[in-house]
């Protein structure tokens, strides 16, 4: 960028005499040790270029770089490959719609002031990267990690800045070729500059008609906009009549509908007034209930005690006739004992009076 404003500067097509004029050698030889110089780090930066996303799948900027510069990266990445692949596909339509000259034109403008932003923010990033030593000795590391396509470019750029800078040593003759070269350019810039004012006589031939077919539209247009107030003036009559004829309606409806209230809160009082009864009666019974029950428990109570007491002498009385069933049970097994003893008794003496008798008979 640097050599190109230079270029800028000294470039004055209008003044034939700098064709006229050879440089001294010694100053060729600086512009191209500084061409040189300019090359080297230009291709520096382009290795960086190559392993930038390298650098950023393996987190080493992340260590280095601050977050607003790491910032500026990943969006300069994002940006490039989103805008390259807009360019392609407008590049593709001018290409197919060369007839249309103004759009085309504010396209190819559009995407220059794209490809300035671009380049701008590009530079800034090189800039950032390439002020950091680590990231430089970074670059020979990873040069060999990166695509095909990218080695084969920067073998191509290397080629072509070399094949500058050979030719550039030129003899008086091939630089007198090259100046005549130039004045041919010149001459064609002009020619082409000519066309260029005739183009743009043609446009604002082409601008005028335009605006003259625009202000036969804003009339058109003028007059539609009276056809469509009077349409809207017409339509909100009839929203007012069809809104009074409903308002209408709704009145009678809620006047239908006060008498409708006015009955059942005549009903509703009535039924309250009923309601009233059937509780002042409800409580009367409830209180001729309470009064009955308070009777009845009374009376329950008088009941059981008199229960408990009849209960506790019988309960004596069974404890007396247990205790006299116990000792006439005693009384029974004594005398059984006393029978039985007697029966033993006459047994035997029966035994034994049969036994006499029988010795008796037999002596």
């Amino acid at each position: 960028m640097e050599n190109g404003k230079l270029w800028k500067k000294n470039d004055t097509m209008n003044d034939t005499s700098q064709f006229k004029k050879q440089p001294k050698k010694n100053d060729l030889h600086s512009i191209l040790n500084c061409i040189r110089q300019i090359f080297h780090e230009t291709m520096d930066k382009f290795q960086l270029v190559i392993i930038v996303p390298l650098l950023i799948e393996n987190s080493i900027l992340q260590s280095i770089l601050t977050e607003e510069e790491m910032e500026l990266v990943n969006n300069i990445v994002f940006f490039t490959d989103r805008t390259h692949t807009e360019n392609q596909s407008r590049l593709s339509n001018s290409r197919i719609s060369r007839t249309l000259y103004e759009s085309s034109t504010n396209e190819l403008e559009e995407n220059t002031i794209e490809e300035n932003i671009t380049d701008t923010m590009v530079f800034k990033m090189l800039k950032i990267l390439y002020s950091y030593p680590i990231i430089r000795k970074a670059a020979a590391s990873y040069q060999m990690n990166a695509s095909a396509q990218a080695l084969l470019f920067k073998h191509y750029i290397d080629y072509f800045m070399e094949y500058i800078i050979s030719i550039m040593q030129l003899t008086p003759e091939k630089e007198m070729i090259k100046n005549m070269h130039y004045r041919n350019v010149w001459f064609r810039d002009k020619n082409a500059l000519e066309e260029i004012r005739k183009l743009t006589a043609n446009l604002e031939t082409q601008r005028e008609a335009k605006e003259k077919e625009m202000e036969s539209t804003m009339t058109q247009y003028k007059t539609d906009t009276l056809i469509i107030d009077k349409l809207n003036e017409i339509c909100l009559e009839d929203l007012q009549n069809v809104g009074n004829k409903y308002e209408k309606k709704q009145y009678s409806l809620y006047k239908n509908w006060e008498i409708k209230r006015d009955e059942l809160h005549d009903k509703l009082d009535q039924i309250k007034k009923e309601f009233d009864m059937i509780k002042t009666a409800n409580f009367k019974m409830i209180s001729d209930i309470n009064n009955r029950r308070l009777k009845t428990e009374a009376q329950l109570l008088s009941v059981i005690n008199r229960y408990d007491t009849d209960i506790d002498d019988k309960q004596l009385e069974y404890e007396e006739l247990c205790e006299i069933y116990e000792s006439d049970k005693m009384e029974k097994n004594l005398l059984k004992a006393a029978i039985q003893y007697q029966e033993d008794t006459y047994d035997l003496f029966l035994k034994d009076d049969y036994d006499e008798t029988l010795e008796y008979y037999a002596g």
